[in-house]
């Protein structure tokens, strides 16, 4: 059996305890090299800000967008007296809409030191940033005697000291993101980061029953999923550097959006206008054909953007040939792409080839099934989560065909993962058959297992937990003995079995 084993012990040979200090230095070297996490923002996108302050002379000032550091212990102890705790980075102004065609030469920029995300007493502590970010924008409104009936109550609005009739509205939107999880993994990676944000709804004092008053409801609702998409949101370029940056830094550039051809569909021209060729089906191009060749220990920029209803809502990027879930090192595009399409059949990948970087297209799978296709007699095994016996052979579930399909092994071709109007091998019939219904006994309500199948429950009288009843019920006797107890359990299972 020794084939079989895939580990091999060549470490142990050449082990020394010294190995472990070298390891542990070498890892607080690279951690001492990355001390500080730069946040370059780009600017504050939001088009209702842009429709109110084109209707107003005054001109409006930037958000403040204020950082804070939540830490969650997940050992509770005595002298805590709350596992989470909000540490206050620092707060920074940044433009509202900034031109993308002429943009600001310099952008602000705020370092955190990772001093802050050191362990304390050795708990496992999770790490989250928390992004609020606080707009005000400026309603002129002149208070006459017949607009009293119009403005909006005094508990809503706030004056401000632009002038008469002047109010300003504040809203507040926050977000979350995960830096360190409670296994100390780091999540957050560089890349550029487009970061939705929610409006933080304060509830008044005054009690909802004093004010009574009628909800008008919209004939089409949106989800609050989907209306997350359509809400402000926040750039970002993040960075991990051995120095902190300086308070305005030179404004970086943005990765290509590339969310206009994905919604253009039918009228892609031949040409695309980064200087790719359309790729077709059945010949291979230079860019999969140069993609094919990346291996392990290249740098290589991969690209995943969220696609909903032909939009791209969140692009990722990763420096590496890692699954973004499971974090495997696939080692090359092709194992990747096969990867992701037969691991997470939850979802839907596309490879947009380019010079510059891969792209992958990443969807949600209409036709995924999430029937269960397994043996039904697995979900109420005991103990739960043992699919096999552990008291010796027993009969398996007969419920099921197996088919295997052996089909002849095609070259490996980044083609098959380029955007099909119609592909027919997606939409895959499963691999086993049959149905996955679970039968019970009509007196008892027990399951009926696969080594009762062929023995008729219907005229059952005398199941096997209600001989072993009646046999103890007998043993109980006192005023008889042994050789009566035996006849009368011989004869009352007699009449069981056969009355």
């Amino acid at each position: 059996m020794k084939h079989r084993m895939s580990r091999s012990h060549k470490g142990r040979k050449e082990f020394k305890v010294d190995n472990i200090l070298s390891k542990i230095e070498d890892k607080i070297s690279v951690e001492d090299q990355l001390s500080y996490m730069t946040l370059t923002f780009m600017g504050y996108y939001d088009d209702k800000v842009e429709k109110i302050t084109s209707s107003l002379d005054n001109a409006q000032e930037p958000v403040k967008v204020e950082l804070i550091l939540q830490k969650m212990s997940h050992k509770k102890r005595k002298e805590q007296s709350s596992p989470f705790s909000n540490v206050p980075l620092g707060a920074i102004d940044v433009p509202i809409n900034p031109s993308e065609d002429h943009p600001p030469p310099t952008a602000p920029a705020l370092s955190v030191p990772i001093a802050n995300y050191a362990k304390q007493n050795g708990t496992l502590t999770a790490y989250s940033l928390q992004l609020a970010v606080s707009c005000e924008f400026h309603c002129d409104h002149v208070l006459e005697n017949n607009e009293n009936d119009t403005v909006e109550p005094a508990q809503k609005r706030r004056k401000s000291g632009y002038g008469k009739g002047t109010y300003e509205d504040v809203k507040v939107y926050q977000s979350d993101l995960v830096v360190y999880d409670k296994h100390s993994r780091l999540l957050l990676t560089n890349g550029d980061y487009v970061l939705g944000l929610d409006e933080v709804v304060t509830h008044g004092k005054n009690s909802p029953k004093k004010h009574a008053s009628w909800e008008t409801i919209n004939e089409i609702e949106m989800s609050k999923g989907v209306a997350s998409f359509k809400g402000p949101t926040l750039k970002f370029r993040l960075r991990w550097t051995s120095q902190p940056s300086s308070r305005f830094v030179d404004r970086p550039k943005l990765l290509p959006d590339s969310s206009s051809d994905i919604s253009n569909k039918e009228n892609r021209p031949e040409h695309l206008n980064n200087g790719v060729p359309a790729m077709n089906n059945n010949v291979n191009s230079s860019p999969c054909s140069n993609m094919m060749q990346v291996r392990r220990n290249e740098e290589v920029r991969v690209v995943y953007q969220f696609v909903y209803n032909n939009n791209c809502r969140q692009q990722t990027d990763f420096f590496d040939l890692r699954c973004p879930w499971c974090s495997l090192d696939c080692g090359a595009l092709y194992p990747l792409l096969k990867h992701l399409k037969i691991s997470h059949s939850r979802m839907t990948f596309t490879y947009v080839p380019l010079q510059q970087f891969v792209r992958i297209d990443v969807g949600i799978n209409e036709n995924y099934d999430t029937s269960y296709s397994g043996s039904p007699h697995d979900l109420i095994s005991q103990p739960p989560g043992f699919a096999f016996s552990r008291n010796g052979p027993v009969r398996r579930t007969s419920v099921s065909n197996i088919l295997v399909c052996r089909p002849k092994k095609t070259t490996p071709n980044l083609n098959e993962f380029l955007e099909v109007d119609e592909n027919e091998f997606d939409i895959q019939r499963p691999y086993i058959t049959g149905h996955s219904r679970l039968y019970h006994h009509t007196t008892t309500c027990l399951p009926i297992y696969p080594k009762e199948m062929e023995v008729d429950s219907e005229g059952e009288h005398d199941p096997k937990w209600l001989q072993t009843k009646t046999m103890m019920m007998i043993d109980e006797f006192t005023d008889v003995n042994e050789g009566e107890k035996e006849l009368m359990k011989m004869w009352n299972l007699h009449v069981m079995k056969h009355g």
